[in-house]
């Protein structure tokens, strides 16, 4: 993702150029413990979480093993640490390991903006008092026509309050497990967050960017990676939507990576607030800081980043996060003024599911429209601190739709090969194993690699041939690599320039039909945080 289109006005928006010392985000590595390193896993906690080849042999080992699936759509179990030593070398007899990593269950996420002192409001529709509610105009909702339920948005972070006056008897809202609501900063979290995405126009309290929403809510408990991979799982079974996350923690998780993997492939566009830390650091936050989620950081009422608003590469766009205003349910008289990204993105949400419901589109679609129509702040073009703009959500319903991304996502190996994240993999771009090409994207943060199956008949020659408007990389792996991540096992040839057009071939001189993965990335000579480029596969004897 991250190339150009025409904008409803016919203005191009340009490229964005790179920043100088702006490091690519990256999945945490899946890696198999052994040694002292398993041992100490294995003594700190009691359940550990396995990804697993999704395949019937590895489901029917974690089954005896004891294991508890997560989510299965990608192979993620909970497994007993003292079952874990025999599992694996159960798994890794004979042939290629059934499992793909194994890690530990915490995940410890920081959600909680302090509350604020109640303060009494003057105004029972919001949508006329600028003063109060002036996020509503800076993202332009005061401007497009009111929708009725399409695409939900899921509230994933503290219990919903169903006696909260915009949210009690609400139609199309639906509770993902029990909700347990104490009013208290922790539980009223996920109020505030729902209120700001979608509170009801109801002449009560304030108003939600897309105050019509389907909504639904799932409360977890903010530490295991248990609960977070059970609301994953609810989350997606109930079907695609924006899946806002206002809540982030420095420490990476490949479980936590593939969830969001996951969401994407399912038709779900993860949001995350980009952290509260700038002042403190400016630490790094996960989920915000992982491919395919839209990272939202916070303006103020200038329009400049708020003083609390992490920033960083993986940050996508802004949305006002300081003066919201939400009710308190406990006196329809007072209102909280909450500052926080906790509520810059369930805006963009907001926005987000509000443009799928009025004009339906495929989820690359989206998530790049969302970026490309954002408007610049007072810093133009992108930066670290507010991404490409504020979120514009007239221009959400204006701008021509960016093409579909195709066979997102596959930024590794074991996305596209069938039987290990996921059961069916992807279909390989010359399925036939003729002469085929597509037109896809990539970008240096969101989706930074690219990789496809290239079928190759017996006694052939495959030439693979990538064409961009950046400088780029092309790598091709042999049939049994496992990632493109980590050094060179099984890379078959690699790209020894870095232009806009890279050719690479490789004969298959077996008497079968062979199927290799061809490898796209930005390179490191790249001038531009996304390229489109053109892939091409021709067969020759």
């Amino acid at each position: 993702m991250g190339a150009s289109f025409s904008s409803a006005a016919g203005q191009s928006d340009p490229l964005k150029p790179r920043p100088e010392r702006v490091t690519p985000r990256v999945a945490p590595p899946a890696v198999v413990p052994t040694g002292t390193r398993l041992a100490n896993l294995i003594r700190r906690s009691h359940l550990l979480i396995v990804g697993a080849r999704n395949d019937r042999r590895a489901t029917t080992l974690l089954h005896a093993a004891g294991a508890r699936p997560l989510l299965t759509r990608i192979g993620l179990w909970a497994v007993p640490s003292d079952r874990i030593k025999s599992l694996i070398a159960t798994a890794s007899r004979p042939g290629p390991s059934l499992i793909r990593f194994v890690e530990p269950p915490s995940r410890r996420a920081e959600i909680v903006e302090p509350m604020p002192p109640r303060k009494p409001y003057a105004f029972t529709d919001p949508l006329a008092s600028p003063t109060y509610s002036w996020h509503l105009y800076a993202v332009g909702a005061n401007q497009v026509p009111t929708a009725g339920p399409g695409f939900p948005i899921t509230i994933f972070d503290s219990g919903l309050d169903a006696a909260h006056p915009d949210f009690a008897g609400r139609p199309n809202t639906l509770m993902l497990n029990t909700q347990n609501v104490a009013l208290t900063p922790e539980d009223y979290h996920g109020t505030m967050v729902a209120s700001a995405a979608a509170a009801a126009f109801n002449g009560v309290g304030t108003e939600g960017i897309y105050s019509g929403a389907a909504l639904r809510s799932y409360d977890w408990d903010y530490a295991t990676l248990q609960s977070y991979a059970q609301g994953f799982a609810a989350t997606l079974q109930a079907g695609p939507s924006v899946i806002n996350m206002s809540f982030g923690g420095e420490q990476a998780s490949r479980a936590e990576y593939e969830l969001m993997i996951a969401a994407f492939e399912a038709g779900s566009v993860p949001v995350a607030a980009s952290g509260n830390e700038y002042a403190e650091g400016n630490p790094i936050s996960y989920p915000a800081a992982y491919p395919h989620v839209l990272t939202v950081g916070a303006i103020d009422q200038t329009g400049a980043p708020a003083s609390f608003s992490s920033s960083g590469p993986h940050v996508d766009l802004a949305a006002p996060g300081v003066a919201i205003p939400v009710q308190d349910p406990t006196a329809s008289n007072y209102y909280f003024a909450v500052d926080g990204t906790s509520f810059a993105a369930p805006i963009v949400s907001a926005a987000a599911a509000y443009a799928m419901t009025a004009r339906p589109m495929e989820k690359t679609q989206l998530f790049d429209l969302v970026r490309w129509t954002a408007r610049d702040t007072a810093s133009p073009g992108w930066d670290e601190r507010t991404g490409s703009g504020i979120v514009d959500m007239p221009a959400l319903l204006a701008a021509p739709l960016p093409a579909v991304d195709p066979l997102e996502p596959n930024d590794d190996i074991d996305q596209v090969k069938p039987g290990d994240m996921f059961a069916s993999g992807k279909r390989p771009i010359n399925t036939s194993g003729k002469n085929a090409s597509l037109r896809a994207r990539i970008d240096f943060t969101e989706d930074p690699d690219d990789v496809y199956r290239v079928v190759v008949p017996a006694k052939r020659k495959a030439t693979v041939t990538v064409r961009g408007n950046d400088d780029l990389a092309l790598d091709l792996w042999r049939p049994l690599a496992r990632t493109v991540w980590t050094g060179s096992y099984g890379r078959l040839a690699k790209s020894d320039r870095t232009t806009t057009t890279e050719t690479l071939a490789w004969i298959n001189k077996s008497d079968r039909a062979v199927v290799f993965y061809a490898h796209v990335q930005l390179s490191h000579n790249s001038k531009y945080l996304g390229a489109t480029y053109t892939l091409g596969v021709r067969i020759r004897r």
